[in-house]
């Protein structure tokens, strides 16, 4: 069930808070109402206009994950990795976090530009959101008993993240020293 009330908000400079907020909306469901909840936010931060994610799993191994913003939509676009379920919605956590990240700023033609060049700090909020997210997840299926493919422990679904931002080294590093620091 979503979260309409305007006083249950998270702090949208926190990925831990932000993904603590999107994964309490429906415990058996795996990321589908956030992302509506996620679209029924932007719209009380930009009244003029419905908003609305897109999601498309590529069919495509050599196109990357990526989140375009538009006016009035945001589609992201996953890449089928190795086929695996958990990774495909991992990514997609991620590219999600992208969107939490840039929720207030929806209208800013520099959000709105593309392509736009990724700050290192957007980009280690975002996968902070994923892992905080995905875990939270995952720990409610445990609970609840179901959903045992979607089930990581935390040191399988750090080593995950790491192994998937291999190649920037510098978001790499700030994902390393949130795990260390917060996580």
């Amino acid at each position: 069930m979503p979260l309409k009330s305007s006083i249950d908000r998270p702090d949208w400079d926190s990925p831990e808070a932000c993904a603590d907020f999107f994964s309490r909306i429906d415990p058996e469901n795996y990321l589908a109402h956030a992302i509506r909840e996620i679209e029924s936010i932007v719209f009380e931060f930009h009244k003029s206009h419905s908003y609305s994610v897109h999601v498309y799993k590529t069919s495509d191994a050599d196109i990357p994950d990526k989140i375009a913003f538009y006016e009035r939509c945001c589609v992201i676009r996953v890449n089928p990795h190795d086929t695996k379920p958990e990774i495909f919605r991992l990514c997609l956590a991620h590219e999600l976090g992208h969107l939490v990240y840039n929720i207030k700023s929806l209208q800013d033609p520099e959000v709105l530009k593309e392509p736009r060049d990724i700050p290192v700090g957007e980009e280690v909020y975002a996968w902070i959101f994923a892992y905080k997210l995905i875990k939270n997840k995952s720990d409610e299926y445990a609970e609840l008993g179901i959903h045992k493919e979607f089930q990581w422990t935390d040191a399988k679904l750090k080593e995950t993240i790491l192994l998937l931002t291999d190649g920037n080294k510098e978001v790499n590093q700030g994902i390393s020293k949130q795990f260390n620091k917060k996580l």
